[in-house]
């Protein structure tokens, strides 16, 4: 019997950093201001900081601001000019929010890392455990 191998391409596992937190956001006081399409940055949770957004159904989605693209995770997205749209300040790479914040273009090929957000109450509470 003979067994061949063949050397195959390794697809690159994508790890990122594991932070624990929870975080509690009231609907009508920490995010009064979001808007539908909107978002709103919070920092010091994750490992960039966290990105809020409320779409157009009134659905919440938490992110985190770190860019995917680099392997350090030491560059973070901000606003462009189009709603919804966020774009990293060191690569360029656009991610379209929503259920997955995808990567529109740049070299980035993975979305943001979408956080568990669920409504209690009066509050959004935003975990990674």
């Amino acid at each position: 019997m003979i067994i061949l191998t063949f050397p195959g391409c390794k697809k690159e596992v994508f790890e990122f950093p594991h932070v624990p937190f929870r975080l509690d956001l009231g609907l009508y006081s920490d995010l009064a201001t979001l808007g539908n399409g909107n978002v709103i940055f919070k920092t010091g949770y994750g490992v960039k900081g966290l990105v809020i957004y409320m779409d157009y159904e009134n659905k919440y989605y938490v992110f985190d601001r770190a860019c995917t693209y680099e392997k350090d995770f030491s560059c973070r997205v901000d606003t462009t000019s189009i709603a919804g749209v966020l774009e990293c300040e060191c690569c360029h790479s656009k991610y379209l929010l929503g259920e997955s914040s995808d990567p529109l273009s740049g070299p980035a090929s993975y979305p943001l890392v979408r956080y568990t957000a669920v409504i209690v109450g009066d509050f959004l509470r935003v975990s990674n455990y």
